[in-house]
């Protein structure tokens, strides 16, 4: 099991935002039950078809990091149905 805790302060000097300064502070804590799976992948996508990258079966919360380094082509991501998530 492990905690994260974060904590966010945001601060300006009257005249920056408002008026009047601005001190704000806020603090919390997240415990997490279960160790998360990670795994770095880097994957060369070919440019002539479509690639699935996460398969419709997969159910749970999936995060992926998508970079183009390729000058000539776009990246368009769709959902199995077909709605365009990014172009």
């Amino acid at each position: 099991m492990a905690t994260l805790k974060a904590t966010l302060t945001l601060q300006a000097s009257a005249g920056q935002v408002s008026t009047n300064a601005l001190a704000l502070t806020e603090s919390d804590s997240l415990t997490v039950d279960s160790a998360p799976s990670v795994s770095n992948n880097r994957l060369s996508i070919a440019t002539s078809a479509a690639t699935v990258l996460v398969a419709s079966s997969v159910s749970a919360v999936t995060h992926i990091y998508i970079k183009n380094t390729d000058g000539s082509n776009f990246v368009t991501v769709k959902t199995d149905g077909a709605r365009l998530l990014l172009n």
